[in-house]
């Protein structure tokens, strides 16, 4: 599960697409809670990038403080057909944990900036939220 992509050398929750080798795949959000190490409330957002040259999925883990604060809670990368499976798993966990429903957002298909920034004006929760 090493890192070796131009994502693992951004930062902290830090994802980036090339959109030649690197693409947005797909993104989930959690609803907000809270528990007594957030009382003020955190969600998660479990967010994938496509390494099309490996077959590959880069998947970052992040939990978000209700100030903005983002921590990493995991980034690994797994074979690109293993990824929904991974992350229903992942996800399905949290949801148990922490009571949380979770929304998936498909961007597979997008091959541009100007693509991306279009499904994202058509959803209501951005990856830049």
């Amino acid at each position: 599960m090493a890192i070796s992509s131009i994502n693992a050398e951004l930062g902290p929750g830090a994802v980036n697409f090339d959109y030649w080798r690197w693409f947005p795949h797909i993104f989930w959000f959690s609803g907000w809670t809270s528990n007594s190490l957030w009382p003020n409330g955190f969600c998660y957002k479990v967010l994938s990038v496509r390494d099309e040259f490996a077959s590959r999925v880069e998947v970052v883990v992040l939990l978000e403080e209700s100030d903005g604060n983002k921590h990493e809670m995991y980034r690994f990368s797994i074979p690109a057909i293993q990824t929904r499976g991974t992350v229903e798993f992942l996800i399905g966990d949290l949801s148990r944990r922490h009571g949380l429903r979770f929304e998936e957002q498909d961007y597979s298909g997008v091959r541009t900036h100007p693509a991306l920034l279009k499904e994202i004006r058509k959803r209501k929760r951005s990856i830049a939220d």
